[in-house]
């Protein structure tokens, strides 16, 4: 049983692996090579797991900013009888030949894998060519001066490795050799037409084509180069595809030796520089650059303001900002259409800001971010601003039967919240039989504040104060209560009167005929 077990678990191990997909890797580059003048030199780059991917070779330039292209896949692009190349598929190995090498081909060469138009892999392995000494042209040649004077005499000179400097006198003089070759006459390839820069929306298709004239010897390339153009991702070379991405295509016209790459459903990571390039040799081409905006509905980025908590006399600075294609523009406006504290309902701009807040700017902002591409966005900023308690009553003077309920009043404008108490003849006021305190809150800065003087006597006539206090100051208002000759309704409505119950419905008959009354009078 324990051995059946054993086989089950094996069986199934293997078989997971089976179905897995390795990813590709470089095994292996030849190593860094000096060679002489004249010399020859292979250059060996093995994959495994390549699948469909293609393999490319390079050589960099000096400042890793610029390659040039020598093999795509199984095909040697570069048009020089020097470089030849062989492909072994069942090893997946491709191996670039150079003879007669000359100092321009020392440098570092690049073996790629192209996985997509955003990744690739690569390894480096470098020539060095032994190169003998010339001596450059900012050496010292000859020198008058007078006798007496100090003389400086300087000698430089280019090879590889780095020459030593002898100084000698008389005829041993060393004297600097230059060498010009020329070459048949032959018509220059060039570059006839490349499209202009586009801008194109997510999910649309894109463009991109390149006509060129005598070009039909050498190799035409389109690739996409990262922002600094130190990475570079090769997408076609001649009539064949190089990348593998089946948004992209290839098309050529070889009535007008027209290249085009057709990019379907264009992703964000697509938008960039795409060169157009024709290889001449190891060490010129020509090409010309053309660009791909992706337009980008605006999202609002969060490094832009959230909510603000300031105190009034403050200043205050609100930021917003988006990315997007085109470059969003930012408008500020605030809830119902409000007035903002520059001046105006609209503000254009990043950054708004505030010298001096006042209590009346708190509220919702809106930071809306538009660019033609979608609907836009937009950010609520709530703006909170402590101030110190401003209290208003209602009826500074109230007057009410004896035996009677009556209902005090106070609101109250404070942010914090503040604490709120009722106050007569220097003493507190708390709930109790015969006061009832009430407080409630209309919003985060608004209280309203009720006390309740159930069936007043004598003694509870006279003037209460409603205090506020928070952490930035305080207010108080003083409402005098008087001794009325009838009760007052509300809240005394219900109550008895002289040991008669009063319907409301009787007070508010009273209080139609008063109002008739006082009609006729006025007629």
């Amino acid at each position: 049983m324990n051995s059946f077990q054993a086989g089950c678990v094996l069986f199934i191990a293997t078989a997971s692996l089976c179905f897995a997909q390795r990813a590709p890797f470089i095994a292996e580059i030849s190593e860094d090579q000096e060679v002489g003048v004249g010399g020859a030199v292979e250059l060996t780059c093995s994959v495994s797991f390549l699948e469909n991917y293609s393999v490319i070779w390079v050589k960099m330039s000096e400042d890793k900013n610029e390659q040039m292209f020598l093999s795509v896949g199984s095909s040697l692009v570069i048009k020089d009888v020097r470089f030849s190349f062989l492909a072994d598929p069942d090893f997946n190995t491709y191996t670039v030949f150079i003879r007669d090498v000359q100092p321009i081909d020392a440098g570092t060469y690049q073996c790629q894998v192209i996985l997509s138009i955003h990744n690739k892999i690569t390894a480096d392995t470098n020539i060095f060519v032994n190169d003998p000494p010339v001596i450059s042209d900012n050496s010292s040649q000859s020198i008058v001066t007078v006798e007496g004077e100090s003389v400086t005499m300087e000698c430089y000179a280019t090879g590889f490795p780095t020459p030593k400097i002898v100084w000698r006198r008389e005829n041993s003089a060393l004297l600097p050799t230059a060498t010009v070759s020329l070459c048949n006459a032959q018509r220059f390839p060039s570059i006839t037409y490349i499209s202009g820069d586009q801008e194109v929306e997510v999910g649309r298709t894109a463009e991109l084509a390149c006509s060129v004239t005598y070009g039909t010897e050498f190799s035409v390339i389109w690739s996409k180069v990262s922002d600094n153009r130190d990475d570079q991702v090769f997408l076609s070379t001649g009539t064949s595809r190089v990348i593998k991405d089946s948004r992209l295509a290839l098309l050529y016209d070889g009535a007008s030796a027209t290249y085009t790459v057709l990019i379907r459903d264009v992703q964000e990571g697509d938008a960039g520089t795409y060169l157009c390039e024709i290889v001449l040799s190891v060490n010129n081409k020509i090409s010309q650059a053309t660009h791909l905006y992706v337009k980008k509905a605006p999202i609002i980025t969060h490094n832009s303001t959230q909510s603000i908590v300031t105190t009034e006399g403050e200043s205050v600075i609100m930021e917003c900002y988006a990315t997007g294609f085109p470059q969003p523009k930012i408008i500020w406006r605030r809830d119902n259409n409000a007035l903002l504290p520059s001046g105006g309902n609209i503000y254009n701009g990043n950054v708004m800001k505030f010298n001096s807040i006042t209590k009346e700017d708190r509220g919702t902002y809106y930071c809306i971010a538009e660019n033609g591409v979608g609907r836009g966005d937009r950010r609520n900023i709530n703006l909170e601003i402590e101030f110190s308690p401003v209290i208003t009553v209602p009826q500074p003077k109230l007057g009410q039967a004896l035996r009677y309920d009556i209902d005090l009043q106070c609101h109250v404008e404070a942010y914090p919240p503040p604490q709120i108490i009722w106050v007569k003849d220097e003493f507190l006021i708390s709930n109790s039989r015969k006061y009832k305190v009430s407080n409630f809150g209309t919003a985060d800065e608004f209280t309203d504040s009720t006390l309740r003087i159930v069936k007043l006597d004598q003694k509870q006539f006279g003037d209460y104060k409603c205090k506020a206090v928070n952490k930035l100051g305080s207010d108080e208002a003083v409402i005098h209560l008087y001794e009325a000759n009838s009760p007052v309704c509300p809240p005394a409505c219900g109550q008895e009167y002289n040991n008669v119950r009063i319907p409301f419905d009787i007070y508010f008959s009273s209080f139609l005929i008063s109002i008739a009354i006082i009609l006729q009078v006025l007629r």
